[in-house]
């Protein structure tokens, strides 16, 4: 009898030793799984802007990979490409129709301003603009959690619901008047290979120096880019918590 309870205490604390190893592992394994979906990101958006009855649409496509993040804009043919380089960031330019690219160095000061905004091109809101809203609900599990905030004050309203572990916007509206922007995810995808193509392909573009273009007066494509007011750093297409453009309204 001493020995079948001995065995039986011996199957229990090896069952339960297994059950506890089963749990560590499922916990310690979900922050990696999550990191990995997290560091890459293919999310098409589509944006929608009405200003008294007339609607305005176009779409954007959010590309990431660990240190890079794109913003493609299909509509002009225009991928903006940010590296996360020691701190500081490097952006480059991508004109997508003619394979051509204009670069911008680390802490380059273009007119009085230096893009070194990191977390703002990599999640397409900073963190502190999260954090100023109220937070309502929050739905899914594991790596898909979805949180909904809201802000309001006489000016307008605003709503996101945001993708907490993928730190990615799921939709974003603001509202103030007669004006409503809102932005929609339409498709999300984690593949690898495809998102390394996509950044293969803009890389192997010629490319020139933001310092060098006044030194080149003989190339049609930088002179013409210069007339139309594409090679400054463009705007966001987002917006703050007061429904204010944030650098400018628009996108080139």
């Amino acid at each position: 009898m001493k020995q079948s309870h001995t065995l039986l205490c011996g199957l229990l604390l090896s069952a339960s030793t297994l059950f506890t190893s089963a749990v560590t592992a499922a916990t310690s394994e979900e922050p990696v799984q999550c990191n990995a979906e997290k560091n890459w990101v293919k999310a098409d958006y589509t944006l929608t802007e009405t200003t008294n009855d007339k609607v305005r649409s176009r779409s954007l496509t959010l590309w990431r990979k660990p240190d890079v993040v794109a913003h493609q804009y299909p509509a002009s043919d225009i991928t903006q490409v940010w590296e996360h380089v020691h701190e500081r960031v490097k952006q480059t330019r991508f004109f997508d129709a003619h394979k051509r690219g204009i670069e911008y160095q680390p802490g380059e000061n273009i007119h009085g301003r230096v893009d070194n905004d990191w977390e703002y091109r990599n999640q397409l809101v900073k963190q502190a603009f999260i954090d100023g809203l109220e937070k309502q609900d929050s739905q899914g599990s594991g790596c898909d959690i979805r949180t909904r905030y809201t802000a309001g004050s006489e000016n307008g309203h605003i709503e996101l619901v945001w993708a907490d572990n993928l730190q990615l916007i799921v939709s974003f509206t603001v509202t103030k008047g007669e004006q409503k922007m809102h932005w929609q995810q339409q498709s999300l995808s984690h593949e690898h290979a495809g998102i390394n193509a996509f950044f293969a392909s803009r890389y192997g573009y010629q490319t020139t120096d933001y310092a060098d273009i006044g030194d080149d007066h003989t190339d049609p494509f930088l002179t013409n880019m210069v007339h139309q007011g594409f090679i400054e750093a463009g705007a966001s297409g987002f917006y703050n918590a007061s429904g204010e453009a944030l650098e400018g309204s628009h996108l080139h």
